[in-house]
């Protein structure tokens, strides 16, 4: 680990190494979008029962399956996704390691308990990342206010 003792033999600030790693990151680890379908034929359920024709989850993370929710941040990811689900989405935070993304034509208030229950039952509490849905803007997570009303629901993150 990097610690400050070695930012300054390195003559780095904290900003410096976040920019570095952040320019780095998909280089080292690329990012991974595969639909739900073929995650899921990949872990060896028959491919027959899987109905995700339309591919209407996805899941982002890296090429090495660790640490890659952060994969939704890398350059051209975020249209990767759009062009998949065919437009805009919702990030749930399955773990550290991945994100699941649905189509926003789902009811984010359903969301959230699911997310909940998968947390509470299949997350380690170190590897979870919150509790409710999340959009992409502008090179940002933005929680998504479950309580609003329906219409502002995609627009009201802040």
């Amino acid at each position: 680990p990097i610690d400050f003792q070695i930012m300054d033999s390195w003559g780095m600030t904290v900003d410096m190494l976040y920019r570095l790693s952040h320019r780095n990151l998909p280089r080292l680890r690329p990012a991974s979008i595969q639909t739900m379908a073929h995650v899921l034929s990949s872990a060896g359920i028959d491919s027959a029962k899987i109905t995700d024709g339309d591919a209407s989850l996805c899941v982002i993370s890296n090429s090495s399956y660790c640490q890659g929710a952060i994969a939704i941040s890398y350059p051209g990811v975020d249209a990767q996704i759009k062009e998949i689900l065919g437009g805009d989405y919702y990030l749930l935070p399955a773990s550290v390691h991945e994100m699941i993304a649905v189509p926003q034509t789902e009811d984010p208030s359903e969301l959230a308990p699911i997310i909940a229950a998968v947390n509470r039952e299949m997350v380690d509490p170190d590897d979870r990342l919150g509790g409710v849905p999340y959009i992409f803007r502008d090179g940002h997570i933005y929680p998504v206010n479950i309580d609003a009303p329906s219409e502002s629901k995609s627009e009201d993150h802040e």
